[in-house]
């Protein structure tokens, strides 16, 4: 009798063993987190701090926080000393993430959840549910994604022999394409301006001879697309660069994007 309730004994503690383990796995399961992604639209951008909070109360959110522009370009510059220590002055003063990501708007804002893995489908449906949301998903990695579904810009340039009208008419043309947010024309000025600012203190002494008559930068038509319409008016571009002989050239920023982010996702 006294061996049967030992055995019984014994078997109740293994029970109550495999029963708190399973217990503990189960708990440890469910306080696993999914990093969401959720980019503001444009117009809410500069009330981020405001939004932040907002989804810092929502149910299941356990961290949130915002990175913007400033942020992913640091992050970026990292990665790339990273994989091109050898190639790349360690003293350099130079954000190389801030060269490549010009075209990335400076107001672009997102904020980066930490969410509960159970609930994160709920909660995606119920951020994506807020006017100021332009999107909310899932992320491996915050800064790839933020890159991925930011707008994009594509520059064309003329060639410095072309007449106003005909860049005139490329510029109607572009006017009547549909899924461009924004068109910006830059004049010779412009371009040797932006030269000065990218060169720094010795621009006077190294562009000055450029002024005037003498300047040999292109005007240029910058256009601000979505990324959902980026492929579709690049095409249009294309056309445009093949109908009208006073384009030089066009410049897109998406095989360098797309390596740097398959670099940063990795």
């Amino acid at each position: 009798m006294k061996k049967r309730n030992i055995i019984l004994i014994i078997g109740i503690i293994i029970l109550a063993i495999v029963v708190g383990f399973l217990s503990f796995r189960l708990y440890k399961v469910s306080q696993k987190t999914e990093k969401v992604i959720v980019i503001l639209k444009d117009e809410y951008s500069a009330n981020s701090e405001k939004y932040l909070d907002e989804i810092k109360k929502m149910k299941y959110v356990e961290n949130a926080s915002i990175i913007d522009k400033k942020s992913v370009e640091d992050y970026c510059d990292k990665k790339l000393r990273e994989e091109f220590a050898n190639e790349i002055n360690e003293n350099s003063n130079v954000n190389y993430g801030e060269l490549i990501f010009d075209y990335v708007e400076d107001e672009m804002k997102a904020v980066v959840l930490d969410v509960n893995s159970n609930k994160v489908d709920k909660l995606i449906n119920q951020i994506k549910s807020k006017e100021y949301v332009s999107l909310a998903q899932k992320t491996k990695n915050e800064y790839g994604s933020f890159l991925r579904h930011t707008d994009k810009k594509i520059q064309i340039f003329f060639k410095n022999d072309a007449k106003q009208e005909e860049m005139d008419e490329v510029y109607k043309k572009i006017e009547k394409l549909s899924g461009i947010k924004e068109t910006e024309r830059k004049t010779k000025e412009d371009a040797l301006n932006d030269m000065k600012e990218l060169i720094g203190d010795s621009a006077d002494n190294v562009l000055s001879y450029f002024e005037g008559e003498n300047n040999i930068f292109p005007e240029s038509i910058i256009l601000k697309v979505s990324d959902d319409n980026f492929k579709k008016i690049l095409e249009e571009v294309e056309k445009l660069k093949n109908e009208n002989e006073c384009i030089e050239k066009y410049n897109s920023p998406e095989d360098t994007i797309n390596s740097l982010i398959n670099m940063i996702e990795e």
